[in-house]
């Protein structure tokens, strides 16, 4: 198994204690963290550790028919960043999609430079697709692209949630829009009443 294999069944199995002692369904949704006697009990970003969360929200509700009248399964979304120069991809449940509210999310080092939503080297490339699931082959609908290289040190810092997310436009009912939103890891202190899934991720990178 690589390494980097054994590295997201580590963070997908930290993730899942804290969510299944969290009482919550799945994803790294910043609806995790909660109060207890005013403390906050879970971490929902990677604060101090040499990480950044990058996630995808499809906040889509319903996607109409396709002009065939395929229903929607979801969203689904590739990113790709740079790092030391190499260019890397994180995919978010192609094929499928990810449903209503549904999330996905991957932790990547702090050296990450630039990043997107779509592709690095070709701004005008789309980064999000609507999934169609028809009688025989499924159909993937682009979403206009992103269009934007988001910087380290500028869009965001270590130790920050990098969330992509798609909606639907208010003017078109038919129409999708893609975005984003930061939040920051230095609003996030403990002590946690519950396990720092971020730090643990950490701890069992260092011991790998």
């Amino acid at each position: 198994m690589r390494r980097s294999d054994m590295l997201r069944i580590m963070l997908a199995l930290s993730l899942g204690a804290a969510l299944t002692w969290g009482g919550v369904g799945a994803g790294c949704n910043p609806n995790l963290v909660s109060s207890l006697g005013g403390t906050a009990s879970l971490p929902t970003a990677p604060g101090a550790n040499p990480y950044i969360l990058v996630r995808f929200q499809n906040q889509i509700k319903g996607p109409p028919q396709n002009s065939g009248q395929t229903a929607a399964s979801g969203v689904d979304f590739l990113a790709t960043y740079r790092m030391t120069g190499a260019k890397y991809s994180i995919t978010g449940v192609m094929g499928d999609g990810l449903e209503y509210t549904a999330d996905f999310g991957e932790l990547v080092p702090c050296n990450m430079t630039v990043i997107t939503l779509g592709d690095v080297d070709d701004l005008t490339a789309p980064g999000a697709w609507v999934a169609y699931h028809g009688t025989l082959d499924p159909v993937l609908q682009p979403l206009a692209p992103f269009g934007k290289l988001l910087q380290n040190g500028v869009d965001f810092r270590c130790g920050d949630v990098l969330t992509f997310i798609t909606y639907l436009m208010p003017e078109n009912s038919r129409s999708y829009g893609v975005d984003y939103q930061v939040q920051s890891g230095a609003s996030v202190t403990g002590p946690f009443s519950g396990p720092d899934t971020f730090t643990m991720f950490t701890d069992g990178v260092k011991a790998w």
